[in-house]
């Protein structure tokens, strides 16, 4: 735990160490510029605010202060009023002596420049670092859900999305931000497919845990090689990263799903694989390893009660609505969704009677599962509803649940020492109570008294799969092309493509509310460089490239607002009052800091969220199965 603690903390150094980089690199160009014209320079503050430590040296006073939102040099001789308006004083401190326009372009238009030359520079050397990880999702449609919104429009596998809303795209990431503009909004998507082009209709659906919106797929991914498993069976056969899998048993492979779809490496069968390295071709035996996963669970499961029914599905076409709860499904109780998934297969597709309970009422439906081919199995195309309350409407009896002491109707209100109100968090911790001991004390509410339950857990086989130990490349946006040129234009494109979002009426609520400030900044420097060094050197460069460009929008307070000002005087040879600046820029002023408490607020908001969803998400134990004494007659699913 201290070492992990000190591991943590140095990240957390590294990352205010990458931070203040970018913030002072900007305002030494101020600096050194000033200093080069012979201009009075005061004071040069990472940060803003009152001084945390500060020293005077040849003149100049360096310090660094509390409010560590970005930084500024104080050039009276450049910007006086704004300078005033950073540091709380008033219009008459101002000195009356101004400088010649052009003067106060170039220093303001160095804090910028020095920006870009950082990212110019962190670009090239991440392009000559062969252990750079760089790849972006192709506009490819893969691993579509069956009630998500690309399918139920239509779409298939393989369709290569061309665009959005009108709007060319030409990476997954431009989709997903098209998408995310939507705000949920129906968006017409065009796609290739066999080389004819098609249109879709489909309306994005919203990840409530996320807080972001998706047209349930995944981005289609090349075989090129992320990360191989020291010690697992890739790794033996001798594969490398950023090996390119070309063909798996002879058969020509193009995406990564192409590999996962192999039937041989499915079963565990040994393979041959094909990959391509420095440019040639080297065949190598690999031998799959059989690994179970387990849940750890009571001795009930979670009510089949619906959150999400897709348009056009087959549950949608017999009126199955959002919240209803499934009572029995071809004459058969259905208690939760474990019965659920039994009753449906149990139909054999044909068609049958489906009672619901909709609003306190029994409502008799009649549906006919539909059979998907490649997992040959029956669906109804239903989602659970994981926030929904942790009541257990019917324990059947004889059942586990019944025998531990449980009744039909009770709510879980506490597992072990956890208050827990939906079955998320119930199943969540009935998993995490299970990983320390065979018993939990659940606590339930029934008829307004609370009851306590001793109950045995059990591991439940959920899944068997055979492990090869590799990963496909999968960069975020800022390590999408190792080319300089691409990745600066491409970073320069997603600011521009914020911008103009910001000023769209119909994309400007969903903008608004993507936007994150420093916390998030804050956090992405710190999740990419604890995932890979180079990752958060990308971000870094990333970082500089935004800063650069937002710091030269003609806003008064930032380096573009002071441009304005001087071309204007410049241009028409007289300059705009000093106190209408010093008013104006206080008002920015006033107005930026409110807009950073408030990203502030709602960054730390959404933080908390996260690191809750991360720490409720189930992590299922991995064993190998050699080593693992599992129950062989579990079904696996």
């Amino acid at each position: 735990m201290t070492m992990e603690i000190l591991v943590t903390a140095g990240y957390i150094a590294l990352c205010i160490v990458l931070f203040s980089v970018a913030i002072a690199i900007h305002e030494f160009g101020h600096f050194i510029v000033a200093l080069k014209l012979g201009l009075n320079v005061e004071r040069f503050s990472i940060g803003f605010g009152p001084a945390i430590c500060k020293k005077t040296w040849r003149g100049v006073e360096y310090r660094l202060s509390w409010i560590p939102l970005g930084g500024y040099v104080s050039i009276p001789d450049v910007d006086p009023e704004g300078t005033k308006a950073i540091e709380g004083g008033t219009s008459g401190d101002a000195p009356k002596k101004r400088i010649a326009p052009w003067k106060e372009i170039a220093v303001a238009f160095a804090g910028p420049a020095m920006n870009l030359f950082l990212a110019v520079f962190l670009a090239v050397v991440l392009a000559l670092v062969p252990s750079a990880r760089f790849g972006e999702g192709q506009p490819v449609l893969d691993d579509l859900s069956a009630i998500g919104p690309a399918e139920c429009a239509g779409m298939k596998r393989g369709d290569r999305i061309v665009a959005v809303d009108g709007r060319p795209v030409s990476t997954w990431i431009e989709i997903m931000t098209e998408v995310q503009l939507s705000d949920g909004r129906p968006v017409e998507v065009k796609a290739l497919r066999g080389g004819e082009e098609m249109t879709f209709t489909v309306t994005p659906q919203k990840n409530r845990h996320l807080d972001s919106w998706g047209i349930g797929a995944s981005a289609a991914l090349t075989t090129e090689i992320g990360e191989v498993e020291k010690g697992g069976a890739a790794d033996e056969a001798g594969v490398k990263p950023l090996d390119r899998i070309v063909a798996v048993n002879g058969e020509p492979v193009s995406v990564w799903s192409d590999v996962l779809d192999s039937k041989a490496l499915g079963k565990g069968e040994e393979s041959d694989l094909v990959l391509e390295r420095g440019g040639t071709n080297l065949t190598v035996r690999i031998k799959p390893r059989g690994r179970f996963a387990y849940q750890v669970c009571g001795p009930f499961g979670a009510p089949a009660v619906v959150s999400l029914v897709g348009p056009g599905t087959v549950a949608a076409r017999a009126g199955v609505k959002d919240g209803d709860r499934v009572v029995s499904l071809g004459g058969r109780d259905v208690a939760d969704w474990d019965g659920m998934r039994e009753a449906v297969q149990a139909t054999g597709g044909a068609e049958s009677d489906l009672v619901v309970e909709r609003d306190g009422e029994i409502v008799k439906l009649r549906v006919a599962p539909e059979f998907n081919a490649e997992t040959r199995r029956y669906y109804l195309q239903l989602a659970m509803d994981a926030e929904a309350p942790a009541r257990l409407y019917v324990v059947k009896g004889g059942s586990e649940a019944e025998k531990a002491g449980f009744m039909s109707g009770d709510e879980i209100v506490k597992v072990g020492g956890t208050s827990v109100s939906t079955w998320r968090q119930a199943e969540v911790a009935i998993h995490n109570a299970g990983t320390a001991t065979n018993v939990v004390s659940v606590t339930v509410r029934r008829g307004g008294e609370t009851k306590t339950v001793e109950t045995p857990l059990r591991r439940r086989c959920v899944s068997r799969a055979f492990g090869i130990g590799l990963a496909p490349i999968d960069c975020a946006a800022w390590m999408s092309r190792r080319s300089v040129a691409g990745q600066l234009a491409s970073d320069a494109g997603s600011i521009f493509r914020l911008l103009k979002a910001l000023v769209t009426p119909k994309q400007a609520k969903a903008t608004g509310k993507a936007l994150g400030g420093p916390v998030m900044i804050a956090m992405g420097i710190y999740t990419s460089v604890r995932h890979d060094f180079w990752s958060g050197l990308g971000f870094l460069r990333f970082l500089n490239v935004n800063l650069a460009i937002l710091n030269l929008l003609p806003i008064p307070v930032l380096d573009g607002g002071l441009i304005m000002f001087a071309l204007i005087a410049l241009v028409f040879r007289r300059r705009v009052p000093d106190r209408i600046v010093g008013a104006v820029s206080m008002g920015f002023m006033y107005a930026i800091l409110a807009a950073m408490a408030f990203l502030v607020y709602r960054d730390v908001g959404r933080g908390v969220g996260l690191h809750r969803r991360n720490a409720e998400s189930i992590n299922f134990i991995m064993l190998d199965h050699a080593l693992e004494n599992a129950d062989e007659g579990a079904e696996a699913r």
